[in-house]
């Protein structure tokens, strides 16, 4: 089964668009935290989500640095663009929540801030 669940801060104000059929479609980036092995020790991930229909609604109404909980798919998509291949990660989502309507003090709670997306390597593998 491929079920994944998400709760993280976003990045940027999502990208809202619609498709050819009038359908919503809002894509954006959370940071997501990572547990290490060591206790007490946290990082972050960047993770791309896309959401379509009437699911799409809450996405759309969120902005940078809320809260959002997700549930959804991992999907991998492979494609060509002048002549290379290249690969897409994104998790495609069933349900949209906003759970909190700013980042939390980092510092208060011992975690790091989370990385910001322009932070992330252009040769990233996502």
């Amino acid at each position: 089964m491929n079920t994944c669940c998400f709760t993280g801060h976003l990045t940027e104000n999502p990208v809202v668009t619609y498709t050819r059929t009038g359908k919503l479609a809002v894509k954006f980036t959370l940071t997501v935290a990572r547990r290490w092995a060591r206790e007490g020790d946290v990082n972050t991930d960047v993770l791309k989500f896309v959401v379509w229909g009437d699911k799409a609604k809450a996405a759309s109404e969120a902005v940078k640095g809320m809260a959002l909980a997700v549930t959804g798919e991992y999907h991998v998509r492979e494609y060509e663009v002048q002549g290379r291949q290249s690969t897409s990660h994104e998790i495609a989502c069933d349900t949209v929540e906003i759970v909190a309507d700013q980042e939390p003090e980092f510092e208060d709670a011992g975690h790091r801030p989370p990385v910001r997306e322009e932070d992330v390597a252009e040769d990233a593998p996502f």
